[in-house]
């Protein structure tokens, strides 16, 4: 008998529509393993962990996940850890538990694009999936995964692609493998690089990063507020390759001089940032400390500077652990 934890969250998964016709995350954990019908060497504990749409988790919450999955793995009867999780940001929170996973056991996020009540639900079908992933010994030593609409999607490079078709996600480098009724198939093997330590995480102390979006004739006034907020990191989403404008640069530059970890990726939908043009382009700015994002785009780059800043003692090392995993991931 193989032990199981899900840890549920909420999301579109668990969701009904309320009295105004709304999708509401509603349904417990414990509901939704009961519609699942599970092999029968599969023995699963379930914990109510969140009960929110995914759009309204913060990086906060996603550190609480990350400090319970790791109690959860501790256990030696637990073979591995599903999660359910909304879409919407499914990949952020796969990226940050995948920025300090080091067991052997996989991590598995799963969910739904039809909420529990639609007549066409995906969820029970991902859930039964997801849990015969997570028992497969082919799977130790994967690391984080997405499972969704018959596919294994590796952790931290998966991200959404598609707002509302069931097959909802994508990847530079193709799924994994994938699920046909019991059996699963492995494709590759990913390079798992475990670069951060929970250590010196504070679920209530996370900071904060925000993402500034670069747009032809945009000056400064996003920067300037999320500086005046108190950011202690940023991610520029640059045009192109990933190039800021004239202004941006500027307003960076001291930024940058002063310590600040900047991160710089491309507003386009694939691609890797690079550091080509000056005059307010992404050259001028890698010039003066900006990290290139390479294949990663906002949502995730924020979290890696969140999860670095959380976990390390200083500017200096926040910046080496960045700049460690983008050379080690970013390699396709």
């Amino acid at each position: 008998m193989k032990t199981v934890v899900v840890l549920a969250t909420g999301g579109t998964i668990a969701s009904v529509q309320n009295a105004e016709g709304d999708a509401i995350a509603a349904v417990s954990g414990a509901d939704l393993l009961g519609a699942a019908v599970l092999p029968v060497d599969i023995q699963v504990r379930v914990e109510q962990l969140f009960q929110l749409n995914s759009f309204n988790l913060t990086p906060s919450d996603m550190a609480r996940t990350l400090l319970r999955v790791q109690q959860v793995l501790s256990d030696p009867e637990v073979c591995a850890c599903v999660i359910t999780h909304g879409t919407d940001t499914m990949e952020e929170t796969g990226f940050f538990l995948s920025l300090f996973h080091d067991s052997i056991k996989p991590v598995i996020l799963t969910g739904s694009q039809r909420s529990s009540g639609d007549s066409a639900s995906d969820g029970i079908g991902n859930l039964q999936n997801a849990l015969i992933v997570a028992v497969d010994e082919r799977t130790r030593g994967l690391g984080v995964l997405i499972v969704f609409d018959g596919e294994i999607w590796s952790v931290p490079e998966t991200r959404k692609s598609s707002t509302l078709s069931s097959a909802a996600f994508d990847s530079p480098h193709g799924a994994l493998g994938g699920v046909l009724g019991r059996q699963i198939a492995i494709h590759w093997r990913p390079i798992r690089h475990s670069l951060l330590s929970a250590e010196k995480l504070r679920a209530d102390s996370i900071p904060r990063v925000d993402i500034v979006s670069c747009y032809p004739g945009a000056d400064t006034t996003a920067l300037d507020a999320v500086v005046k907020a108190g950011a202690s990191g940023l991610v520029i989403e640059g045009m192109g390759a990933g190039n800021p404008g004239r202004d941006m640069v500027r307003a960076l530059a001291p930024l940058l001089a002063a310590g600040m970890p900047i991160v710089l990726t491309s507003r386009v939908a694939t691609g890797r940032a690079a550091a080509i043009y000056g005059d307010g382009g992404g050259a001028e700015l890698v010039r003066s400390g900006a990290v290139l994002g390479g294949l990663y785009r906002a949502p995730q780059l924020r979290i890696l500077v969140i999860a670095a800043l959380g976990s390390c003692d200083s500017p200096e090392s926040t910046h080496t652990a960045v700049t460690r995993f983008l050379a080690h991931t970013n390699t396709a």
